[in-house]
């Protein structure tokens, strides 16, 4: 702030300058005038002679009168000159700080969060909602672009393995680990016996040689094909069963998610 200070001190000198030698040419002019109205020649004592009229001694006060009312007008005019300086310093910072938020917004920062300026700005506001709009863009993008890889990585198993037993155990792992989970298992309804049967089974990072069947109804398995709707559980059943691990014995997951595929003949 020191710069504004000696800006106004610098504009009161020039003013109250400006107002003393505006008065003192009053002063001169109106001496001049009586010297030529009295035809008497510029002396000491001529000098006190033409200041037998009065008028002239309030003219003799004009360069400190017209200096001091430069000088009032000079601090008026600094002060807003001050609070000038102020709403553009403030303006300035503001377009910085939206300029840098922007800018992050532009890189693909969308987790930036906005300072106090940005949210108490009304464009800051606009911004804002700006970004959480990008953000969502971007995750629902992020959500079909790997929908599309997981559908890829199943498509290649599809078309590369056509033994049944080989193709659901591959399908299977490769679903744990593009979903990054540490079990899974492929059942298939056997209309004629009416038994869902285990066909590949991925726990741990390996293989699981397991035998498992289920009515339909019966258990978190038989109750997803009954009711032809996914089935996701937070809460794990004492008695469920889980593929065991040589390192990890009988821990039973965090939440389990079933889901039926439906195929239709024609």
């Amino acid at each position: 702030m020191e710069l504004p200070k000696l800006k106004i001190l610098g504009v009161s000198v020039s003013y109250v300058t400006s107002g003393f030698l505006l008065g003192l040419f009053f002063v001169l002019g109106a001496w001049s005038i009586e010297f030529i109205m009295n035809d008497v020649s510029f002396s000491l004592h001529s000098f006190v002679t033409i200041h037998n009229n009065p008028i002239l001694f309030i003219v003799d006060a004009s360069p400190v009168v017209l200096a001091y009312i430069s000088y009032l007008l000079s601090k008026i005019i600094g002060k807003k000159e001050q609070v000038l300086n102020e709403t553009i310093r403030q303006q300035q910072e503001e377009v910085s700080q939206l300029s840098a938020f922007l800018m992050e917004i532009g890189n693909g920062n969308f987790t930036v969060e906005p300072n106090e300026q940005v949210r108490k700005s009304a464009l800051g506001v606009v911004l804002i909602k700006m970004k959480e709009q990008l953000k969502e863009n971007q995750k629902k993008e992020n959500n079909i672009r790997w929908e599309e890889k997981g559908k890829d990585v199943v498509s290649k198993i599809l078309r590369r393995y056509t033994e049944f037993d080989i193709l659901a155990y591959e399908v299977v792992k490769a679903l744990c680990e593009y979903l990054k989970i540490e079990q899974g298992a492929f059942y298939i309804y056997d209309a004629e016996e009416e038994i869902i049967r285990n066909y590949g089974v991925y726990a741990y990072n390996r293989k699981k040689h397991l035998h498992q069947e289920f009515k339909i109804g019966y258990g978190l398995i038989g109750q997803a094909a009954y009711e032809k709707d996914t089935v996701y559980r937070t809460e794990i059943p004492e008695d469920y069963a889980t593929f065991t691990s040589g390192l990890i014995r009988d821990k039973k997951p965090a939440s389990i998610l079933i889901e039926p595929l439906l195929y239709m003949r024609h």
